[in-house]
């Protein structure tokens, strides 16, 4: 099941890798040629810009990887790219790594390590990587169990657009005091993103 939710969200942010392709033009095209398999030396391209130090090409390697769209899939190569990016603090990179350590395709299943990728992801901004964070509270799992918090992650999840995120708030919602619950919507209201550097 974990590695079906690391699928769909892999899936999620190679699909909005390839949508949001206005300023990363080059890229987005390479992308696109290796996904249709229409340019052997896109993937090259691509691998070239990677190492170049270009964190969209990075991105894109690392999700193409763990995909398996257009190359063979190897969760090991995807991995060290998505590191590559994750560490310098793109918050879409730091949730799929979150996803990786929980799906157990970085080694064993690691829910605390899992739990530290989605925190930065989360506070980055990231809505797939809050409503992870919310699962993990929600089920005390990788953290503690604690509604209230669980319920803060799942609101900014579902205002960020994750799927699923306003079913799970709705979930969660009767588990809590209304002091509990006031403070987290208070909370949701002054959260401000902040991206974290990983070293």
């Amino acid at each position: 099941m974990k590695r079906i939710v690391t699928l769909i969200l892999l899936a999620a942010t190679f699909s909005s890798s390839i949508h949001a392709c206005e300023h990363r033009a080059v890229v987005c095209e390479l992308i696109r040629q290796v996904d249709a398999a229409q340019s052997p030396m896109a993937l090259e391209k691509v691998e070239a810009l990677a190492k170049e130090g270009n964190s969209d090409a990075q991105l894109a390697l690392g999700t193409l990887y763990g995909l398996g769209k257009g190359v063979p899939q190897d969760d090991a190569k995807a991995l060290v790219w998505l590191m590559q990016v994750a560490r310098s603090g793109d918050p879409r990179a730091q949730s799929i790594v979150g996803n990786f350590y929980a799906a157990g395709r970085a080694g064993p299943i690691d829910l605390a390590e899992a739990k530290k990728w989605y925190d930065v992801a989360a506070k980055g901004g990231d809505p797939d990587a809050q409503a992870m964070l919310g699962l993990l509270y929600a089920r005390g799992e990788g953290a503690p169990m604690d509604y209230a918090t669980a319920y803060y992650w799942f609101t900014l999840a579902s205002i960020g657009g994750a799927e699923k995120a306003t079913e799970y708030m709705n979930l969660v919602r009767p588990y809590l005091t209304p002091v509990e619950r006031s403070g987290a919507e208070e909370k949701v209201k002054t959260w401000k993103p902040v991206r974290t550097i990983m070293h």
